[in-house]
């Protein structure tokens, strides 16, 4: 029994170091970055912001309609555009980006005590805090941290109470909004509601709250912005780049130039692009099937090689070009991606680990959870791989590392039946 306290005392006081150097790092990284220049899509985000905040509206506008290449996380710029109504600037964004940092935290925590027990909760806290990317997501501003905390936030509410139905559909709804990535998680939510004995009643009530509050958004921005409803445009552009004769497996942009497929010469608004886009994609998918199929493992590999990529927003580098860089630089690149997604790759091994432990149970209700990252290597393997987008993910990949990890010492998993504490 001593030794059992020893051992609970160790990991509280492990998970609470690891919370206070996390939020420290957090607080420097907000000093460090306060106000200056932000790059790539964060720069994109904020102009677009800044455009309908100067104008009084919301996005997208009627300018932004015609001139844009895509709308693209219309539910994070709307958001950007409430902050600039609150705060008149984009300064204190670090300091909502922690808070957004917290609340995901506290669902994952919420979440992970939930499907396993307390101590679960508190290796998944250590794992999330000394992931580099988990460190730095509060300072860039771009849709991945903002994203993930509705979305999840959404999932920790998912409760069989009808009240707590209603409201996770609603943040759900903006969730997709923000990102339209429901098409990923949805399974795994009606499995889980099913598993858990919800009932079909509880599952209606989900089901319909969430086309309420879908319904009612669209006519909120149909009748609030240019755009007809309150999806974007992205696969067009997301489809072609990842299905070209330039294609590399990740973002690229020479498919847009004068002269190939990607280029759209006459005037077009982002709905007419996003339909050309794809209608050459899938023409060129046709044409080039064997070279299309055989990108698949370089797009995985993009998708999960690191965990280095938050702070790229940060810096003005032209991150695509690697072929100009020496050897000597690449090298550098190299020990850089492996430093900072140390923790990564230890979570990614212990998830190996706990999905291997669960072989006999993956087919079941411990298998609901491990769907999205199969549907969004699938989804990526149509488009193209980087990544940041695995950023989602990294949740679920830290309740099956949890398993992992607590399977050391509990080879038989009886931890999943049994709460210790």
């Amino acid at each position: 029994m001593k030794s059992m306290n020893f051992l609970y005392d160790k990991r509280k006081i492990v998970m609470r170091l690891s919370f206070v150097l996390w939020l420290v790092i957090q607080v420097f990284l907000v000093i460090k970055y306060w106000n200056l220049p932000q790059y790539s899509d964060a720069k994109l985000y904020m102009d677009s912001a800044m455009e309908c905040y100067m104008g009084g509206q919301w996005y997208p506008n009627i300018h932004q309609l015609n001139s844009q290449q895509y709308l693209f996380n219309p539910g994070f710029i709307n958001f950007l555009i409430l902050e600039l109504k609150v705060f008149g600037t984009f300064m204190y964004h670090g300091i909502i980006g922690i808070g957004l940092n917290l609340i995901l935290l506290a669902s994952v925590r919420k979440i992970i005590k939930e499907l396993v027990n307390d101590e679960a909760s508190d290796y998944a806290t250590i794992l999330y805090c000394l992931m580099y990317s988990n460190m730095i997501s509060s300072i860039p501003v771009m849709s991945d941290l903002f994203f993930t905390c509705l979305l999840f936030g959404s999932l920790a509410l998912l409760r069989p109470k009808y009240i707590w139905l209603v409201l996770s559909s609603m943040i759900m709804c903006y969730a997709n909004y923000t990102r339209p990535l429901l098409v990923i998680f949805v399974a795994s939510i009606l499995f889980y509601m099913y598993f858990k004995n919800f009932g079909w009643k509880r599952i209606m009530v989900y089901c319909i709250s969430y086309f309420v509050f879908s319904t009612g958004l669209s006519l909120i921005i149909s009748s609030n912005t240019a755009a007809k409803d309150a999806s974007g445009s992205t696969l067009g552009v997301n489809l072609i780049m990842g299905a070209n004769d330039h294609m590399n497996g990740t973002v690229n942009d020479e498919v847009f130039k004068k002269g190939d497929i990607g280029y759209i010469e006459k005037n077009a608004n982002v709905y007419q692009k996003d339909s050309i886009w794809k209608s050459h994609a899938i023409q060129w998918i046709a044409q080039h099937p064997i070279k299309y199929v055989s990108y698949v493992p370089i797009k995985m590999a993009r998708l999960w090689w690191g965990d280095n990529y938050m702070d790229l927003p940060l810096n003005n580098v032209a991150t695509s070009k690697t072929s100009l860089y020496s050897k000597l630089e690449l090298c550098k690149r190299a020990f850089r991606i492996v430093g900072f997604s140390l923790f990564y790759y230890i979570t990614f091994f212990l998830m190996i680990i706990g999905l291997w432990k669960l072989r006999k149970k993956i087919w079941g209700y411990w298998g609901v959870f491990v769907l999205p990252i199969i549907l969004a290597c699938g989804m990526h393997c149509v488009l193209y791989g980087g990544m940041r987008y695995h950023y989602s993910y990294v949740p679920i990949m830290i309740l099956y590392a949890t398993i992992g990890l607590m399977s050391f010492k509990d080879k038989k998993l009886l931890f999943l039946t049994k709460k210790k504490f």
